[in-house]
């Protein structure tokens, strides 16, 4: 596979001697924060393998304010080392995970969703022979909100070597992203791992042996969510006055409308054409 994070192993390394390693010592993940005061929520940052979503290190989760959250900005370095039980593992950043946002740029800025728990991961793979995907699929689609790599194929059609239903492409090859990936949401970028991204939903891939990642999310806080908690309420419909087939009918109205929610945020599969 191409890697241009190897070239910036000797100039960036932080090391852990063991999965307790002291922050004082070493810090993998820089969190600096404006106007904090009692907490009501936290953002906690961690670094995370891409393959098996298995956390490198976890820093101290860091509170934000009930009201008038302060902006957050985290710091990932190009490249750690661990040390595990006498093994030693590289492995190089590749993007942010934030609150199911894809950033790109290893210093991230961002304002926390007030009242509610935030992530921010820093996703990393092992580069050179600490650890590779033990699969030959190359072409695979990485959700946004569950922070993980999912096992359905990204790809809508391509111009040649690939086969409906599958991962694997063979080059040279034009691919097309799924708009929408239920229920992992919609599809946000490409990224051939080591290259630039790209927000087009066509991408040429011109050499074997790459892998290559498709971005799909839904925004967070849910906006469907909202529907649900109304639906699931213990008081659904208590206390309005309504008769029992007006509530049935109210109930029948929301659920629809959760429906359509889902369809448009990629959450739900489209409805079977009449």
């Amino acid at each position: 596979m191409k890697l241009d994070l190897m070239k910036s192993a000797s100039s960036s390394l932080t090391r852990f001697r063991s999965p307790s390693a002291s922050l004082g010592a070493a810090a993998l993940l820089l969190l600096g924060s404006a106007g904090l005061c009692q907490a009501s929520s936290v953002v906690t940052v961690t670094a995370q393998n891409l393959w098996d979503s298995t956390v490198v290190y976890t820093l101290e989760t860091n509170p934000i304010a009930s009201s008038g959250c302060g902006d957050q900005t985290v710091t990932a370095p190009s490249v750690i080392e661990k040390t595990t039980s006498g093994v030693t593992t590289t492995y190089g950043f590749l993007f942010w995970d934030v609150n199911a946002r894809l950033h790109t740029n290893p210093t991230v800025k961002f304002q926390p969703v007030c009242g509610e728990a935030n992530s921010a991961i820093a996703v990393y793979w092992p580069l050179g022979g600490g650890g590779t995907p033990g699969t030959t699929d190359t072409v695979r689609a990485y959700s946004l909100n569950d922070a993980k790599i999912v096992p359905s194929t990204p790809i809508a059609s391509a111009s040649s070597g690939w086969t409906a239903g599958s991962t694997t492409v063979t080059t040279p090859s034009t691919i097309e992203a799924l708009p929408k990936l239920p229920p992992y949401g919609e599809f946000k970028a490409w990224d051939i791992l080591g290259k630039p991204y790209s927000s087009a939903s066509s991408l040429s891939l011109t050499a074997p042996d790459e892998v290559v990642l498709a971005f799909y999310g839904f925004p967070e806080p849910d906006p469907c969510q909202s529907i649900r908690n109304e639906i699931a309420s213990d008081q659904f419909c208590a206390g309005d006055g309504l008769s029992p087939k007006a509530c049935a009918a109210l109930l029948e109205s929301l659920s629809k409308d959760l429906q359509i929610c889902e369809i448009s945020y990629g959450e739900a599969p489209p409805l079977p054409a009449p």
